[in-house]
């Protein structure tokens, strides 16, 4: 065979290698958004990562999330069913979804993309609260790191709206109510509100137990401190805050818990809150929070600083 005809032979070869190469390159990807177009394929590891390039989640929660949202769809569901939201719009934003049987997918999106995505069942409990147990790891599940969800929560009917609280944080709802940030107008909030049910009106008091609805003021509390403890160093390193302990005097019958916050209104632009620590008779103990040196402080809490609770006036 001549050179030229060897060279020839050579380019052809080249040419149809490349040609199926294209060809079996265009079969494999064909094949693969096929399989990311069905949820249902499912074959195996490879599956799974075409699920999870296609969805930005863990297959788990992606399944999960399908069955969940299916359910949804479906009648005779209990009130607490739903999607749920709770966030700021920049760090924190964390989605539930749950349905009975289904299951509850939990995602947090802050600025640097998705923390974290968890998925399990739901476990119904006699005193009406929901457990989530989640199939991978969730820290303490007190809800405020990155990637950590509230795991017990009670579903809390306002009116038409529906909330999931945390039951250990039952007492910061009641602190958000006194000072007007719930009932929220608005998708943000530090509580998951079933998505859409901010335009959505309330009436009356939310359904808490009574002994917590019974710290929802409509009128508010307003009394001065007595005495302030020296402040005091604590966090770590890279977080340190100055504590100060203080006392005030409340009267006969005025109703107070452990965790309930008071704001500090005179002198104005304090913006630090007061949270109680125990009550005894008509003596409070409570403690406020400056996230800054103790030492570099100008402007030190002082008897006489007015505080208080906030207040509601149901609709």
């Amino acid at each position: 065979m001549s050179q030229a005809k060897r060279t020839f032979s050579l380019i052809r070869a080249l040419q149809m290698a490349a040609a199926f190469g294209v060809l079996a390159t265009a079969m494999f990807l064909g094949g693969m958004w096929a399989i990311a177009r069905d949820p249902e394929i499912d074959i195996g590891a490879m599956g799974d990562r075409v699920i999870e390039a296609k969805h930005g989640l863990p297959a788990a929660v992606v399944r999960r999330r399908d069955k969940v949202l299916e359910t949804l769809q479906q009648g005779s569901l209990p009130p607490w069913a739903g999607e749920y939201f709770e966030g700021d719009g920049l760090g924190m934003n964390v989605r539930i979804s749950l349905a009975p049987g289904a299951g509850v997918v939990a995602t947090w999106n802050g600025c640097l993309g998705l923390y974290s995505a968890k998925e399990g069942d739901v476990q119904r409990r006699a005193d009406g609260s929901l457990a989530f147990v989640f199939n991978q790891p969730n820290g303490d599940g007190s809800g405020f790191d990155p990637g950590t969800f509230a795991t017990d929560v009670m579903p809390v009917r306002w009116g038409e709206r529906r909330y999931l609280i945390p039951r250990d944080r039952m007492i910061e709802f009641v602190n958000a109510v006194n000072f007007g940030s719930e009932p929220r107008e608005h998708t943000h909030g530090v509580f998951l509100l079933a998505q859409g049910d901010e335009a959505k009106p309330v009436s009356g008091l939310p359904e808490l137990p009574e002994a917590l609805r019974a710290r929802i003021r409509q009128k508010p509390l307003i009394v001065g401190l007595s005495s302030v403890e020296p402040g005091v160093r604590r966090g770590g390193a890279d977080f340190a805050f100055c504590e100060f302990r203080v006392r005030f005097e409340v009267a006969n019958g005025e109703l107070l818990a452990p965790g309930q916050e008071l704001a500090v209104v005179e002198p104005p632009g304090v913006h630090e809150d007061v949270e109680v620590l125990e009550v005894a008779g008509t003596q409070a103990l409570a403690k406020i929070r400056f996230f800054r040196n103790c030492i570099e402080m100008k402007r030190k809490p002082e008897p006489g600083w007015l505080i208080s609770t906030g207040a509601y006036t149901p609709n």
